[in-house]
C-alpha cells in the first residue's frame, strides 16, 4: 500500500496517482488557495490568481485612501480609549496599537467604523484572520 504523491490517498498499485485528476493536477501545478474577497477555497489554474471567481475579482476590496483611513482609525483608537480591547494595555505599558477587522477581510468583513476595533500588536498577530 501506497499514497498519492499528489492528496495522500492510499493506492494499491505501483502508481504514484490515485487518479488521472491528481496526475493532471500535480503536473500542472496547481494549488488550492484562499479567495482574497470572499475568503472561499478554490482550485487555483494560474499560481498567480487570487480570487475564486470573476465575481470576486470585480468586487475585489477597494481599500481606503490615505486621508480617510487615517481619520477612521483615529476615531477607533478614540472611541476604544487608546487601549486593546482583548488584553487591557495601553502605549504606556510599551506596545504599538492596531486597528483590527472584527470579521476578517478575507473572510468578508468591511473596513468600517462598526467592524474595527483597537489592539494591540501581540494580541492582533495572535488573532491573524480568525473571527471573533
Amino acid at each position: 500500500m501506497k499514497h498519492c504523491i499528489r492528496c495522500g490517498q492510499l493506492i494499491n498499485d505501483n502508481k504514484k496517482y490515485c487518479s488521472k485528476d491528481c496526475q493532471y493536477f500535480h503536473n500542472k501545478k496547481q494549488e488550492i488557495k484562499t479567495c482574497k474577497t470572499c475568503g472561499n477555497n478554490f482550485l487555483a489554474i494560474n499560481l498567480k490568481s487570487k480570487y475564486c471567481s470573476d465575481k470576486c475579482r470585480v468586487n475585489k476590496r477597494k481599500d481606503l485612501k490615505g486621508s480617510e483611513w487615517k481619520s477612521l482609525r483615529f476615531d477607533v483608537l478614540q472611541r476604544d480609549g487608546f487601549k486593546c480591547v482583548y488584553c487591557g494595555r495601553t502605549i504606556s505599558d510599551g506596545i504599538k496599537l492596531h486597528v483590527d477587522h472584527i470579521v476578517p477581510v478575507a473572510k468578508g468583513g468591511q473596513t468600517v467604523k462598526g467592524n474595527l476595533i483597537t489592539a494591540c500588536e501581540d494580541c492582533n498577530l495572535g488573532k491573524s484572520d480568525k473571527s471573533l
